[in-house]
């Protein structure tokens, strides 16, 4: 799967999980491992599997889920990368892959599994990957999950960051400076509020705030910081997501976040549960705007590593500058790029009763609409794991979603880079994005119909007057 942000839903499901206490985390983010701590040895195998070019490569994961096509999309379009091939680690089977229409001589696949010993690259095309010579890491792809716990988690989004960093580690034994790195991580990584655009924002006695996936990205950011002290990485950027939107022009969503689970749902059912707020916002950032600004940071990595990186007179190999700025931390949401939250029932539900005639029934108590969910099954249900239980009567009738901002976040570095890089997104509340909302309910409203077709499930809506 591929990293799509958060935006709040961690802390919608957060309570579902359980696990130890804040010092494990801790104990994850400091343990020592071979891929971020052990020394710089030659790897390279005697395999020989297919040859890729050998100008130099870019290393990327995640290009299947939902934002990695439109981020891979961007990195061919941006010109600081042009000439360099375009790597592809992605689970079988190979012919799913979307190349960019006129990329097909730069991008190469790889089959590979972020859950599996050494990215389940085989031997032969670990050897290719080395011999391409990866000078970036865009690492997108992990399992986005917030109801599932840390260990559950650990294999694709912690122990895959360090595989990716010991399957380019020898190529700063072939007098190669180490490779940059990007890593898509999340605001579910950082605490709720007065946060900065700092590797240790978030301390580990507020890590149990986060919930496993939050406390995967936690770990990994910071095992990979290691690495860059070691020498192994040349620098990192860390771009926190908030909740990734819809396409801007087409209107394509990732169906499978809290807030898209929610709204199919009432599809399914036909029906709206009250809300606590009923002008309840979300922030939403579209996800060809956050590729297009996630490949110009992975060129601004490319940049700080080639400025960082000097060759080491002792041991012929590549090592960073003492003393450079080669760890990058950047907060991504919709307020960074100056977009206005989009309201829930005047724009989102308000599109999809559009699509569907104007038949869903509106404000029905929390509880009841639960327990129509569960009564109606299929992808109705699937909603239940990522809504949070009504904990007291007054909470039994209002739905109580997380806040739509988060308080004290701060973004002025990466309001700074998008302005910089001239990246500009377009407004998709309603009246400037009538018509993507419009194509958008269309994708949710069909995704159920296509439920039925499949598994012959029917939403069916209980008598709620």
């Amino acid at each position: 799967g591929g990293g799509s942000g958060d935006g709040g839903g961690g802390h919608v499901a957060s309570a579902l999980v359980t696990g130890r206490g804040a010092s494990f985390w801790t104990s994850e983010a400091e343990a020592a491992t071979e891929a971020c701590d052990g020394p710089l040895e030659s790897g390279e195998s005697g395999c020989r599997g297919r040859e890729v070019p050998h100008e130099g490569a870019v290393l990327i994961t995640g290009a299947t889920g939902f934002l990695g096509p439109h981020l891979l999309e961007a990195l061919v379009a941006e010109p600081s990368l042009a000439g360099l091939t375009l790597i592809c680690l992605i689970r079988p089977p190979l012919e799913r892959m979307r190349i960019p229409p006129g990329s097909a001589s730069r991008v190469v696949c790889f089959a590979a599994d972020l859950n599996s010993t050494d990215l389940g690259v085989s031997p032969a095309d670990r050897a290719a990957i080395q011999r391409a010579g990866v000078v970036l890491i865009v690492h997108n792809g992990a399992t986005v999950d917030h109801t599932r716990s840390y260990s559950q988690l650990k294999a694709a989004n912690v122990l895959a960051a360090d595989a990716l960093v010991a399957l380019t580690t020898p190529l700063a034994c072939a007098g190669r400076p180490p490779p940059a790195m990007l890593l898509v991580s999340s605001l579910s990584a950082v605490a709720i509020s007065d946060v900065r655009e700092e590797l240790e924002c978030t301390p580990p006695s507020r890590v149990d705030l986060l919930g496993g996936y939050g406390q995967s990205k936690w770990v990994s950011e910071r095992r990979l910081a290691r690495a860059v002290g070691a020498g192994k990485l040349s620098s990192l950027c860390l771009a926190r997501l908030g909740l990734v939107g819809p396409h801007s022009v087409s209107g394509e969503a990732n169906l499978q976040d809290w807030l898209h689970l929610l709204l199919r749902a009432i599809v399914a059912i036909q029906a709206v549960p009250s809300l606590s707020d009923a002008g309840h916002s979300v922030d939403l950032l579209p996800v060809d705007t956050a590729a297009a600004v996630l490949a110009r940071l992975s060129a601004r990595a490319l940049h700080s590593g080639r400025a960082a990186a000097v060759p080491s007179r002792s041991a012929g190999s590549a090592q960073v500058k003492e003393g450079a700025t080669t760890i990058d931390v950047v907060h991504l949401d919709a307020e960074t790029l100056g977009l206005r939250a989009v309201r829930l029932m005047d724009t989102l539900v308000a599109a999809i009763d559009a699509r569907c005639g104007a038949k869903l029934t509106r404000l029905v108590p929390y509880s009841r609409w639960r327990e129509t969910l569960r009564a109606a099954g299929g992808a109705a249900e699937v909603a239940l794991a990522v809504l949070p239980l009504p904990t007291t009567a007054e909470d039994g009738g209002m739905l109580r979603l997380p806040r739509g901002e988060r308080i004290g976040l701060h973004r002025a570095r990466g309001k700074a880079f998008v302005k910089s890089a001239g990246v500009v997104a377009p407004e998709l509340t309603a009246g400037a994005g009538a018509s993507v909302w419009l194509r958008w309910a269309d994708r949710v409203v069909r995704s159920i119909s296509d439920v039925e077709q499949q598994q012959g499930f029917r939403g069916r809506a209980l008598e709620l007057s």
